[in-house]
């Protein structure tokens, strides 16, 4: 499909005249030039329209949270809604067939942007919305993006990586350093201590998840404050409590002493009524999120560098490796974005401000350690983030191996080589085994997060963690690194695989038929379901030194040299269970 201008409705005031410009990049690829001189903004934004037929499309992707994938669901406006701190300006049309119908995206990831991809029902043609300019900031000065449009028939998953790999051709979305760290697992502390934190415990801890697999630990909320409650009222001051850690410094060389890498949080935008830094800052706040703490102006230079600064001097006293930053979206106004003038001020806009805190604060902390660790998580996880932080996390979901699953995914369908973290995992202590396999057979193609207390759980607990970690371990650049394909989005992707040069890992998440695509040197089918059956289409006929099928805490449960011959064949593999196809000759 080649596009001309007169295939574009734009709606906007007078005032603004716009230069539209057509790039055929090839046939079913597009690149829209736009470009504004002298931008005037009205209540009334900007916007682009087209249609297209509708064939073929039978539901759509978008990069927020919502397990509903409906060609026709408007009624969550924020879903639609994105900019340089929450989702991404890009949707997707398929079929069930993973087929790329439709994905379009923006280039301008930093301002407002509403771009929405609705059924017709009068004319059954897909209408797509692109809405800009609700900052004002933008207001006379020259402005110029771009929209891709993709209608190649080509899988979904491969639409949607060429459009993140289009976002970085753009200085300010250029993905941050990934270091080796980030991609691999992790113990967090917060599901298994909350705010109840001890030096001890967390040493004692990191020695035990050390033994499992995992190389760094990350410190949650409660290492600043004697208050358990749950809130951010004493969020600002940044002093460690010391009934809880009596020596930061020495608490993070023992963790090192370990082998393992230490990040500690910090809500990024909070300052609590308590604290004694509010009374400095009571005049630099955008909005109050409850009587007891507020969100910081960071279009203010002084609340800037007491951010970064803070960082900084934990980054140096404390020998850190890195942070978990969180509420990154709280940068936000309802209403005005700018209710007064305000000389003390040195950046007109909310967003333009958060993007030189988070640039400027990777920067300087990079300059200090260059392998410094930074965590974000859902919804902010664009690729403007990407730019700010090297790994990027599920947002919450304690014990919902189903929205883990689902949510890691998402993000790493945009998340291009930084690191996708799963939600931190946990389960009830006396669940059953291969129930508390799910926690990690969901996650297996992101990097876990482990949550429990390791010393606390069962026996079969401990080697079904211990086997899963391991396998991850094993095959973690395959995972890391290799062609992600998440299958069928409208079922919730339950098939995913990774495919390299030398080996495919599958898992299943349902009842379903896994079909082997090439001929590899091994292929890992990972059983995440509670039952014991397996349905294989091989594609080709391939020979295996060994087939091993292990149960979830890691027997084998049979072992033979085997040939899968072309066509359909059915294993009897445990719930939570692995087969491994080994062959010594490729």
């Amino acid at each position: 499909m080649n596009w001309d201008i007169e295939d574009f409705e734009i709606e906007i005031q007078d005032t603004n005249q716009v230069k539209v410009d057509i790039e055929n990049v090839e046939e079913d690829l597009a690149i829209i030039h736009f470009q504004i001189e002298n931008l005037k903004i009205s209540k009334e934004n900007l916007k682009i329209k087209w249609h297209m037929t509708a064939m073929g499309m039978h539901y759509r992707w978008h990069s927020k949270i919502n397990l509903i994938k409906a060609c026709t669901l408007d009624w969550f406006k924020n879903i639609n809604m994105s900019n340089a701190l929450t989702g991404a300006p890009v949707e997707c049309m398929m079929d069930f067939n993973n087929t790329n119908k439709l994905t379009w995206a923006f280039s301008d990831t930093i301002h407002q942007t509403k771009i929405t991809s609705l059924i017709v029902e009068e004319s059954g043609q897909v209408c797509c919305t692109l809405e800009l300019f609700k900052d004002k900031v933008l207001e006379g000065k020259p402005y110029t993006a771009e929209l891709r449009i993709d209608t190649r028939n080509i899988p979904y998953y491969e639409a949607l990586q060429g459009v993140e790999k289009w976002w970085g051709t753009y200085e300010y979305n250029k993905p941050a350093f990934v270091p080796e760290c980030a991609n691999k697992p992790m113990y967090s502390t917060w599901y298994t201590y909350h705010q109840k934190l001890s030096s001890q415990e967390l040493i004692d801890e990191c020695r035990q998840a050390k033994k499992y697999g995992c190389e760094a630990i990350i410190v949650d909320d409660g290492w600043q404050t004697d208050d358990n409650n749950r809130g951010y009222a004493y969020c600002g001051d940044w002093e460690v409590a010391t009934s809880k850690i009596p020596d930061m410094r020495t608490l993070v060389e023992e963790v090192h002493q370990i082998g393992m890498k230490f990040m500690v949080w910090y809500p990024v935008p909070f300052i609590g009524t308590k604290s004694k830094n509010f009374e400095r800052f009571k005049d630099m706040l955008v909005t109050y999120i409850t009587d007891e703490w507020a969100v910081l102006d960071p279009r203010y230079k002084e609340v800037r560098e007491f951010i970064i600064e803070t960082y900084e001097k934990a980054l140096l006293d404390w020998d850190l490796d890195g942070f978990k930053l969180d509420f990154i979206d709280e940068f936000v106004v309802n209403g005005d974005d700018y209710p007064e003038p305000n000389e003390k001020r040195d950046i007109e806009g909310l967003l333009e401000a958060s993007d030189k805190l988070l640039k400027e604060c990777l920067m300087r902390l990079r300059k200090i350690k260059p392998d410094v660790m930074i965590e974000f998580r859902q919804t902010y996880t664009g690729p403007a983030m990407r730019s700010y932080g090297n790994i990027f996390r599920a947002v919450d979901c304690p014990m919902d191996a189903f929205e883990n699953r689902v949510r890691t995914t998402d993000i790493r369908l945009l998340n291009g080589k930084s690191a996708t973290h799963a939600d931190m995992i946990m389960w009830h202590l006396e669940d059953t085994v291969e129930s508390a396999a799910m926690q990690l057979t969901n996650i297996f193609f992101s990097v876990p997060q482990i949550s429990v207390k390791i010393e606390d759980l069962q026996p079969s607990h401990k080697r079904m963690l211990k086997f899963y970690l391991d396998m991850w371990n094993k095959y973690q650049q395959t995972i890391v690194k290799g062609q992600f394909m998440p299958l069928n989005p409208f079922n919730y992707y339950n098939i995913l695989k990774v495919v390299d040069e030398q080996r495919e890992i599958i898992g299943y998440y349902s009842s379903s038929v896994v079909t082997i695509e090439e001929n590899k040197k091994e292929i890992v089918i990972i059983n995440s379901t509670l039952t014991e059956e397996c349905i294989v289409k091989v594609r080709e006929t391939q020979s295996f030194d060994t087939i091993i099928i292990y149960n979830c805490e890691g027997v084998i449960t049979e072992s033979y040299l085997g040939k899968l011959i072309k066509g359909i064949h059915t294993f009897n593999v445990p719930p939570a269970g692995i087969i491994v196809c080994q062959s010594n000759q490729r």
